[in-house]
């Protein structure tokens, strides 16, 4: 059951999926969040790993690389790195990625890919984060457990009221002709936005969210 969708490819986008479902099954509240609860030994092996890779208190959180999709849900590696190279000079980067030959470790940051065993471990590990950055997805929905502040790049797929949380910030590629299109397996206009974007946009909405 999925109260959000009208149709195949048809999404209702007035308001949060949360939102939907709670009218659905007639759950009278207006909470829009997740809820995760660390054990001891969770939060134990995350404050471990920060000692030893000597994070320091104020750190950027990013996961540059989306696991495989239909649809191309990759923003291009070299913008990538120009982000990083960028942002770094301000504040440490640190790179939390599903390790595989196909997703790269960015330079200048600090990687804690091969040191996360699982997802609750890199829920905990947001928890210490100053910014999280990524796509969206689920990290981006775990960082509404904490209240922690994320930078969310969308694809043009579908619009970000379905899934943003008050403590979300949007980049949302899209253009003015093409947007909301649901298309799950490849688009082409999709693929083509993402290519074009302009990686600036993301270093200056991260500025600007650690000037808050």
């Amino acid at each position: 059951i999925m109260p959000e969708m009208k149709a195949k490819y048809v999404w209702k986008t007035n308001k949060h999926t949360i939102e939907h479902r709670n009218d659905y099954f007639n759950v009278d509240t207006t909470c829009k969040k997740c809820f995760l609860y660390p054990t001891k030994n969770e939060e134990r092996k995350i404050t471990k790993l920060i000692r030893k890779k000597q994070i320091p208190e104020k750190f950027i959180l990013i996961e540059p690389n989306s696991k495989k999709h239909k649809m191309d849900k990759q923003y291009p590696i070299d913008k990538w790195q120009k982000i990083v190279d960028e942002i770094s000079k301000k504040i440490t980067v640190v790179q939390m990625s599903i390790p595989s030959p196909e997703n790269p470790i960015l330079n200048n940051v600090i990687d804690i890919s091969n040191d996360i065993e699982n997802f609750r471990q890199a829920c905990c590990m947001l928890n210490y984060c100053t910014i999280f950055l990524s796509y969206e997805g689920a990290l981006m929905h775990a960082c509404s457990i904490f209240n922690k502040k994320s930078v969310i790049i969308y694809f043009p797929i579908f619009d970000p009221i379905l899934t943003r949380y008050d403590n979300t910030e949007v980049i949302w590629i899209r253009s003015d002709d093409h947007f909301n299109c649901f298309k799950m397996k490849d688009c082409k206009k999709c693929k083509e936005l993402i290519k074009n974007h302009d990686e600036n946009i993301v270093i200056n909405k991260l500025n600007q969210v650690l000037e808050e």
